[in-house]
């Protein structure tokens, strides 16, 4: 039997109907989704930068990327809390961390390919451009979810996905424009 993530992953609109319908849902509540994506990131960047992983230093990257379980948060409130919902709030964002598969396997594997000996697919761009199929893929996970759990029509289930994709982004290259220095320095490096 596939795991909720995966059945969520494979067929969203089904899975998320039977769900609410069912009212179940897990001991963890939101906190083992967030958990699981937590460690994901933090193996996933441990693998980057040190391309072996010790217990002691898969939880202090941990933390240090703790920020980016807040930006999900906020991306998550911004489609959430302006909606009506068929379930109580806990259990909303509860099911729409529980749609966090496609990104979860895509760090999973930049992390895997690291230590390989790949780095991040060889650049930043490849990183970027391979996040293409992850960002489609959560963008109908977030339509289902939103159709489903929040009542919404097609046309809002996806302009709220495209403004969940479109946050996320621009959260992760602000943040990468902040560590290299700000957006100018990057444009200066890109402009002749």
């Amino acid at each position: 039997m596939l795991s909720t993530e995966l059945q969520l992953a494979l067929a969203p609109a089904h899975t998320y109907g039977r769900l609410v319908a069912s009212g179940e849902g897990s001991r963890a509540g939101v906190f083992g989704p967030l958990a699981f994506s937590a460690l994901a990131t933090a193996l996933t960047v441990t693998f980057l930068s040190a391309r072996w992983a010790t217990l002691e230093l898969v939880a202090i990257v941990g933390a240090s990327w703790s920020f980016t379980l807040a930006l999900q948060a906020v991306a998550a409130c911004a489609v959430i809390l302006p909606s009506r919902r068929r379930v109580g709030l806990a259990r909303a964002f509860e099911l729409f961390f529980l749609g966090h598969a496609p990104w979860t396997l895509f760090m999973l594997a930049v992390g895997a390919l690291a230590i390989a000996g790949q780095g991040a697919f060889g650049a930043i761009t490849g990183v970027i451009v391979s996040g293409v199929l992850p960002t489609i893929w959560t963008g109908i996970i977030v339509a289902a979810f939103t159709r489903v759990v929040l009542a919404a029509g097609p046309g809002e289930a996806s302009l709220r996905a495209v403004f969940h994709q479109v946050l996320i982004w621009t959260f992760g290259l602000s943040y990468i424009a902040w560590a290299a220095g700000g957006w100018m320095r990057i444009v200066q490096a890109v402009t002749p």
